[in-house]
């Protein structure tokens, strides 16, 4: 495999951070607080987090057949010995299936000092109904869109976001897994995107040694031990975790 020893930070590669209205949390609860039996990207693991002391959770965001934004991380849901696409199914048919939030629920229910990274999942480099339909209703919300910064393995997903509503912070996934393209490990579009932040699978952090801290974050972790030296050692701005909790850094 082809790795990059070294980046050379271009500050003109990316977004100021003097442009994102909140102060990143060193702590982001990973689809909710779900560790004591919540379910993931639901009220429940949203409330949950809020009630941990959580200052930001991260979400999952799909869009169903008839454009309804919903909380759910898989491409598919499997249904006795059918397998199918979230965006072959309108909303009502995938409730059928299983419980699941709606982006409209998540903010008329979700606690109001609460921050969100929403996690954009499109598999596609060409369509982009889904962005059409975040950017539409954080038009009608725009009061709400201080609170959000949106995120995704997707760069054409974040340049098209950048597009349409560049005042919203944007954080581009890379990962050194091997399922991901050479393009994605080694941030080749990075100029298309101009991400105010990148989200490093933790285990590469040190492939991705040469970005700032301070435009970090690791997912997903949940070593209380390592995320403590992460934080005295100044080395990443946020960790994207199931399990370690707020009340640790106490």
């Amino acid at each position: 495999m082809i790795r990059l020893s070294h980046f050379a930070f271009d500050e003109k590669q990316w977004s100021s951070l003097d442009e994102v209205p909140f102060q990143l949390p060193f702590l982001q609860a990973h689809r909710g607080y779900w560790s004591s039996g919540q379910p993931q990207n639901s009220i429940a693991s949203v409330q949950a987090a809020f009630d941990q002391n959580y200052d930001m959770t991260e979400l999952d965001l799909r869009l169903t057949k008839d454009k309804h934004v919903v909380l759910f991380h898989d491409l598919q849901v499997l249904d006795t010995d059918q397998v199918f696409k979230i965006s072959d199914l309108e909303l009502r048919q995938l409730r059928d299936l299983l419980p699941v939030t709606t982006l409209v629920e998540l903010f008329e229910k979700a606690p109001k000092k609460l921050l969100f990274n929403l996690e954009i999942k499109n598999e596609t480099k060409t369509q982009f109904a889904l962005e059409e339909q975040l950017i539409s209703f954080f038009r009608q919300h725009s009061d709400w869109k201080e609170r959000i910064l949106f995120s995704s393995f997707n760069p054409f997903s974040l340049s098209w976001m950048k597009l349409l509503a560049p005042e919203i912070p944007r954080a581009l996934l890379v990962t050194q897994e091997k399922e991901y393209s050479f393009f994605l490990k080694e941030m080749s579009f990075l100029n298309l995107v101009k991400p105010h932040f990148i989200n490093v699978r933790w285990e590469d952090l040190d492939h991705y040694k040469e970005i700032p801290p301070n435009r970090k974050s690791v997912w997903t972790l949940n070593d209380r031990s390592m995320a403590k030296t992460l934080y005295h050692d100044q080395k990443v701005a946020s960790v994207i975790t199931d399990e370690v909790l707020p009340s640790d850094f106490k």
